[in-house]
């Protein structure tokens, strides 16, 4: 059923085959158009625009054509079917008057070649533009969003936006984070820790140590004052690695008894239905207070089964209470919290390093358990330590 059938409506009609040529010469004597024509056995069915089923019948009346018909299709029969529920009739045409309006005002945003910066954030930025769902399709300028865009981030380098219809189709570049840039005043490598030095590897500077030698924390490793052939002597910045075997110590406790944070009370406090840039509030919980809670919005778009997006969504604001408590844990539950924290401290500090050898000493005490670990590992202990030229 196209358009303009669901709009006026048609009528189905029946006609048996005896009086199918009369019926034939009243469409053209009558200048009436028909559609679906199906041919039986006894009785062909067909279709006319309700506005010439009045005339059809009137017309088949007087020569005597037995038509009869069947049923109908479209508004006129639906406003037909539930003329004595006014609401729902009602109802259908607001919405399809707000379907119609809504056509004047972006319903979805696409976003595409993002990959470090968040969708959020690109959201963000757009909105902060002029860009959002909900704004007027005539405000758009595409070529002027795209110059404020570039103009109040640089997080983007290029962007193109496309509007099909009521949905913006905004594709974006990020930019290529700039890495610092290395300072040129003279530096020399000191040693970070203790350690016994195993490898070298001087990209820049003068060496003042050899392998197998033994360096205290704060030592010179590399000097970045070098001597020149005519008996004075340069400056640079020492670059370079120095590999040690190095000891580290990594302490932990964890109590039988500690303060934990729990639910006690938890629900919904509101639930709002967003259209477009709008909310209407649709449930608000009464005579509790949220005063001192937790408030975790959750929004979710709603579409027509699936097939298409609208610019409608909920948004449920939920309430969490919580409160102190004393919570007792076993032996087994205290030693895997120490070996969990133990092991999360020595991955952050030794991230870069090589592990060679690990020794754990469990302690048990009256409150708790504690971790005493010895760690033996090879890592580049050079530290780049700037120094002033005096004049």
């Amino acid at each position: 059923m196209n358009r303009l059938s669901a709009v006026f409506g048609r009528v189905h009609f029946s006609v048996p085959i005896g009086d199918l040529t009369a019926l034939y010469n009243l469409f053209l004597f009558e200048s009436l158009s028909f559609s679906d024509f199906q041919r039986g056995e006894e009785a062909a069915d067909f279709w006319v625009l309700a506005t010439d089923a009045r005339r059809l019948q009137k017309a088949a009346a007087c020569r005597g054509i037995r038509i009869k018909k069947l049923e109908g299709k479209g508004l006129p029969a639906l406003v037909l079917t539930y003329r004595r529920r006014p609401g729902l009739i009602l109802g259908g045409l607001a919405a399809v008057c707000i379907l119609i309006a809504s056509t004047f005002f972006v319903w979805d945003l696409r976003i595409v070649g993002n990959e470090r910066i968040p969708t959020e954030r690109i959201e963000a930025i757009l909105s902060e533009n002029g860009l959002s769902i909900g704004t007027p399709i005539k405000r758009i300028h595409a070529g002027e969003l795209e110059n404020r865009v570039l103009i109040s981030t640089d997080e983007i380098s290029w962007i193109s936006v496309n509007l099909h219809g009521t949905v913006a189709q905004v594709q974006v570049t990020e930019a290529i984070p700039v890495p610092a840039e290395e300072s040129k005043n003279p530096a020399n490598l000191v040693a970070a820790v203790d350690g016994q030095i195993e490898v070298i590897e001087l990209y820049r500077g003068k060496s003042t140590v050899k392998p197998g030698q033994a360096v205290r924390a704060g030592e010179l490793l590399v000097s970045g004052i070098s001597d020149n052939r005519n008996g004075g002597f340069f400056y640079t910045r020492a670059s370079g690695k120095v590999l040690a075997r190095t000891t580290h110590e990594f302490s932990v406790e964890v109590p039988f008894v500690t303060t934990e944070e729990r639910v006690v009370e938890e629900g919904i406090a509101e639930i709002s239905l967003n259209f477009f840039s709008g909310k209407a509030k649709i449930y608000k919980r009464t005579g509790k207070n949220e005063e001192g809670c937790a408030i975790i919005e959750t929004k979710r778009g709603l579409d027509v089964l699936g097939l298409a997006k609208l610019p409608l969504s909920l948004s449920v604001f939920r309430f969490r209470r919580s409160e102190l408590a004393e919570v007792a844990r076993d032996e087994r539950q205290v030693l895997e919290l120490a070996y969990a924290e133990l092991a999360g401290r020595i991955k952050e500090a030794l991230a870069e390093a090589e592990l060679l050898k690990k020794e754990v000493l469990t302690e048990w005490t009256d409150t708790g358990v504690k971790l005493t670990c010895r760690v033996e590992c090879i890592e580049d202990i050079a530290k780049q330590v700037e120094f002033e030229i005096l004049p």
